[in-house]
């Protein structure tokens, strides 16, 4: 019983959180999420996800780097505003 109490927790379907600064950066720069995804190397519909939150609570290392240079972003700033996010994120998904 305990199990299945704690595989259903578990499975709790996560809120997600759009990443704007992501989106406000790209439209400060006048980038499609098309050109976006292509000098990151992925696919639109993935780095779509990726703003609007529907991919990854925590962006990995390589993706953060390459986000640095696809969106002209200082690292510090990136990763400030990505750590802004992780905390927002998981405030809203741990009352969920």
């Amino acid at each position: 019983m305990l199990v299945e109490n704690m595989n259903k927790l578990s499975k709790k379907k996560k809120i997600p959180l759009p990443r704007f600064y992501l989106l406000e950066r790209r439209l400060e720069l006048g980038l499609s999420v098309e050109v976006v995804s292509r000098e990151l190397d992925v696919t639109h519909y993935y780095y779509y996800q990726l703003e609007n939150g529907n991919r990854g609570s925590k962006l990995p290392v390589p993706m953060l780097l390459k986000l640095t240079k696809a969106l002209q972003m200082d690292a510090d700033r990136l990763l400030q505003f990505e750590s802004e996010y992780i905390d927002k994120y998981n405030d809203l998904n741990s009352s969920s």
